[in-house]
């Protein structure tokens, strides 16, 4: 208990001794370096509830960054965290050759809520190609899902690696067409928790499944969303 709420009040400080002038390099030079504390804490003390604070946090600080000001830097910071993060869901993966549903959360909060950022600054800035990301994203996960398919390993690993890269396919497909960001996003997110909670009957991905349709029905209902509908 103690650690987390270290970690909390490392990731206030900046709001605390802000000016008020945005020094966006600065606040995520120190934010990644939190997080690479995290990761090493979390690798030698197995804490999982470290990895979740350090991404709650440190994705309210990027989306609010890409809602204020997209700009380029953004993008690397995005990569970063994407690859911290990652590894921290993989920890237990690379241990004990399995994948527990903090995990597997993890791997498809981290994918995604990476997309919608990375996707949305692209956007705003006027760059191309947008499935740049989701292509990139689907194979580092298929590089883990032919490892399980090598080894003859058809259990939950498999369906998680599986069930994301083809997601990530899904979304590339998606942008291509230019359809609703968000809205396809946690649409796409819902249909792969469901496909896990169905592999595995894991209780947790149930009630993850049935956010993220109401949230993906909430999105594509509500008017006026700038970060959920963007045209070319």
């Amino acid at each position: 208990m103690l650690i987390i709420f270290s970690l909390m009040g490392g990731f206030s400080a900046p709001l605390m001794i802000s000016t008020g002038q945005s020094n966006y390099l600065f606040l995520f030079i120190y934010l990644t370096l939190l997080n690479i504390g995290m990761l090493t804490a979390a690798f030698l003390r197995h804490w999982k509830s470290v990895g979740w604070t350090a991404y709650i946090f440190t994705s309210l600080y990027l989306f609010s960054w890409t809602a204020n000001r997209p700009e380029l830097l953004s993008i690397t910071f995005y990569i970063i965290s994407y690859i911290i993060f990652y590894i921290f869901a993989l920890l237990d993966y690379f241990r004990k050759n399995l994948l527990s549903t903090s995990d597997i959360l993890m791997l498809a909060f981290i994918n995604f809520s990476s997309i919608i950022g990375l996707v949305y600054t692209f956007n705003e800035l006027k760059y191309e190609p947008v499935i740049i990301f989701p292509l990139i994203f689907a194979a580092i996960n298929s590089v883990f899902l032919f490892r399980e398919y090598g080894r003859k390993n058809f259990g939950i690993s498999y369906s998680v690696f599986a069930g994301i890269t083809a997601s990530l396919i899904t979304i590339a497909v998606a942008l291509q067409f230019k359809t609703h960001l968000i809205t396809s996003v946690w649409a796409i997110e819902a249909t792969l928790l469901l496909f896990i909670w169905k592999k595995q009957v894991i209780q947790f991905s149930k009630h993850s499944f049935i956010f993220c349709s109401h949230w993906s029905l909430l999105h594509k209902s509500s008017p006026g969303q700038k970060i959920s509908t963007w045209k070319k």
